[in-house]
């Protein structure tokens, strides 16, 4: 039976409590039935972040968005909010929408420059930058990395430069003559 007085911390740590446990379908439906019953009370943020972080794991990857985009337009001001930054782009990279994902945490990493979240955000946006350059390539980028190994030890660029990097490029422009 459920508890005829339970205070709002109580039903938050059920839900919570039913995340931990790997229940992820009854732990949401917790997290929902919290923000039913106190859509005002200063856990409402976080409920909203767990709802999306509940969605992602099951890689229910819309509805994760729309979770993480009520966090951002519900309360604008929460600590959830980079966080929630973080992780729909995240989604978006998963659905294949890299313009999008780029977006979100191109804005983290703007607007929260604090936040613990932006060297995720970093690693993402250079994973994004990775992929898109495989993709213009059309399969080039496996034949092209023995070749810029061979011209990284005969000039001595840094190892394994970042993708934006002019020594990338020159590899590359080295390795299509």
């Amino acid at each position: 039976m459920a508890q005829p007085a339970a205070t709002p911390q109580q039903v938050y740590d059920a839900a919570f409590a039913l995340l931990k446990s790997g229940q992820y379908g009854a732990s949401r439906e917790g997290f929902e039935n919290f923000l039913a019953k106190f859509p005002e009370d200063t856990l409402a943020d976080n409920a909203q972040y767990w709802i999306g972080e509940l969605y992602s794991v099951q890689k229910q990857y819309r509805e994760a968005l729309a979770a993480f985009g009520q966090v951002l337009t519900r309360w604008p001001t929460s600590a959830k909010v980079p966080p929630s930054l973080l992780k729909i782009g995240y989604a978006f990279y998963e659905l294949g929408d890299m313009a999008s994902a780029r977006a979100s945490l191109t804005k983290l990493v703007n607007d929260y420059p604090d936040s613990s979240a932006v060297s995720m955000a970093r690693q993402r946006l250079q994973d994004i930058a990775q992929k898109e350059k495989e993709s213009g390539k059309g399969g080039g980028g496996k034949e092209a990395a023995p070749e810029a190994k061979e011209e990284s030890s005969s000039s001595a660029p840094p190892p394994q430069p970042p993708p934006e990097s002019p020594g990338r490029k020159r590899i590359k422009r080295l390795a299509g003559e």
